[in-house]
């Protein structure tokens, strides 16, 4: 799976037993750009998944809210679309090689913080096309579910981007243990980070930085050295290197 895939589109595998599971990581292909929902657009936006397995699926799609703490989408809303968006169709056959783009809408104003970003995950759950003549009785299969993370921008902060506010985080190295504090109001997330001669890897930090939050990873080791890192912006293209001295916070 890439870096991009990674940090973007998360595959949770419930139960797998037969080969359609191990086709569904690579089999099904999404756009890399971050989802940017902003409020000041009145036409919504739109998702795409295209299926490069070798069966067709039933996709359900849905809108659910993320942990605070974890960063990861809250599955125990799996089932029920927060009431804020509406993105159709809800239930759609794709077939073998088929792309289909699903449409995101705003349809009330709900209770979502106007200082901030606030992240949604687009719930895409996939569910093979049956082989009722080959399948036993005793046999059955929970879906694996495809996560994209969306941004819900509100109009008050329409015009910030990316680009403009990477050198804002305030990064600080103790030991094995790197603190970033998030003063922005535009939710984070690492493309690459830096301390020393160490790469950190992608996997400590895939779940993103909340607006006016803080992140502590945990390293396999106490590091030191000069602190540097990217964030991908709205296009998930990395920003310009950020670069923090070994004294600086």
């Amino acid at each position: 799976m890439s870096v991009i895939k990674l940090l973007y589109g998360l595959v949770f595998m419930l139960l797998l037993n037969h080969a359609f599971a191990s086709e569904i990581n690579e089999g099904f292909h999404f756009s890399p750009e971050r989802l940017v929902y902003l409020e000041s657009n009145p036409k919504g936006i739109s998702t795409g998944l295209q299926n490069g397995t070798s069966k067709a699926a039933l996709i359900q799609a849905q809108i659910i809210p993320t942990d605070s703490q974890s960063g990861l989408p809250v599955v125990e809303h799996l089932g029920k679309s927060h009431d804020a968006f509406l993105i159709t169709p809800p239930l759609h056959k794709l077939g073998i090689n088929e792309r289909f783009n699903w449409r995101i809408q705003r349809v009330n104003e709900g209770k979502l913080a106007t200082d901030r970003e606030t992240v949604f995950y687009v719930a895409l759950k996939v569910i093979p096309e049956s082989e009722s003549n080959h399948q036993a009785p005793s046999q059955f299969i929970l879906a694996p579910t495809i996560y994209l993370k969306m941004l819900y921008r509100p109009r008050q902060i329409d015009a910030l981007r990316l680009d403009s506010q990477t050198e804002k985080l305030d990064v600080v190295v103790q030991g094995n243990k790197v603190i970033i504090n998030n003063p922005t109001p535009l939710s984070m997330t690492l493309a690459t980070l830096s301390v020393g001669d160490y790469d950190v890897p992608v996997e400590k930090f895939t779940h993103g930085i909340a607006p006016f939050g803080k992140q502590v990873i945990d390293l396999d080791k106490s590091v030191s050295g000069t602190v540097t890192w990217r964030i991908l912006n709205e296009y998930s293209i990395p920003t310009k290197l950020e670069v923090r001295g070994a004294n600086e916070s």
